[in-house]
């Protein structure tokens, strides 16, 4: 959620009302400096921690992708950069935050766009659970779903730079799997 110069998240109880033992009475944010930040998504960590992944926006310079940690009662977790989030930068461009996972290793990784010409795909994946340091994720894979944003039917088109696993799988949006297309090797 986006409010002004903060990203952060809401949670409700059973009724629908803000849930009062999370964050401040139901709602948890980051002050971000500059202009603000957007965040895009929330994954819920094993030791109940939430990591919001999204946009850093900093006045007149290129947006970052920016990932924040909240405790599990909604507090900033300053143990994540000492400041409870953290921007990253690639290729000096600018970036926009797309999604955020877990890998199970425990590691994040972000995907966004880097709006060079033409537009391309990035995936960072944070070295360590206090934030520090990161790599972009070069895959060896590039997908198009057509038609986007997708209706009853649509195409998958790929290629793949070297043989391997191909799955094709649909996920609902926290993270549970609902469908597995195909699972097949591919040379």
């Amino acid at each position: 959620m986006c409010i002004r110069d903060r990203f952060g998240a809401v949670r409700y109880d059973v009724n629908g009302d803000l849930d009062n033992t999370f964050g401040n009475n139901g709602i948890a944010m980051f002050d971000f400096p500059g202009s603000g930040g957007e965040a895009v998504g929330l994954v819920r960590q094993s030791d109940g921690r939430f990591i919001l992944g999204g946009t850093f926006l900093d006045g007149m310079a290129p947006s970052k992708l920016a990932i924040g940690k909240l405790t599990a009662n909604g507090q900033v977790d300053l143990s994540f950069c000492s400041t409870g989030w953290q921007a990253y930068e690639v290729d000096g461009l600018v970036d926009h935050g797309a999604a955020v996972a877990l890998q199970d290793d425990g590691r994040i990784v972000m995907t966004g766009t880097l709006s060079s010409v033409p537009t391309r795909a990035v995936v960072i994946r944070v070295l360590n659970d206090v934030g520090i340091g990161m790599e972009e994720v070069k895959p060896s894979l590039s997908a198009m779903i057509l038609p986007n944003p997708i209706g009853d039917r649509g195409e998958v088109r790929y290629n793949m730079a070297d043989g391997g696993a191909v799955n094709c799988r649909l996920l609902d949006m926290t993270g549970r799997l609902v469908r597995v297309f195909w699972s097949k090797e591919q040379r």
